[in-house]
C-alpha cells in the first residue's frame, strides 16, 4: 500500500479509534505497573523494615550504588598496585 504524501495519514475522526486504543493501552500499562509496585511492596515489607528502607526498591538503589562505588575503590586500588609494580619487583600486599 503505497500512502499519498499530499494527503494525511489519518484524519481526525479516523484517528479517534486508535487514539482510544492507545489511552487504553497506556492506562492498563500504567494500572499492571503500578499493581506490581504494590505487590513488590507487600511481598518484601518486612525485609524493607527489617533493613530501615521505606521499600524493596530503595534498597535495590543503595546496594547497587554500594556495589558500584566497591567496584571503583578496587579499580583504583589494583591500579595504585599496578603503579608499585617495577619490572619483576613487585611489592606484595
Amino acid at each position: 500500500m503505497q500512502l499519498d504524501p499530499t494527503k494525511p495519514a489519518l484524519t481526525a475522526p479516523e484517528s479517534k479509534p486508535l487514539n482510544l486504543q492507545y489511552d487504553e493501552v497506556l492506562s492498563s500499562f500504567a494500572f499492571k505497573f503500578n499493581l506490581r509496585r504494590c505487590i513488590e511492596d507487600h511481598v518484601y515489607a518486612a525485609f524493607s523494615r527489617s533493613v530501615g528502607v521505606a521499600n524493596i526498591r530503595e534498597y535495590e538503589e543503595t546496594a547497587l550504588a554500594l556495589l558500584q562505588r566497591a567496584g571503583e575503590e578496587r579499580a583504583r586500588f589494583t591500579q595504585q598496585r599496578a603503579k608499585l609494580t617495577v619490572g619483576r619487583c613487585s611489592l606484595t600486599l
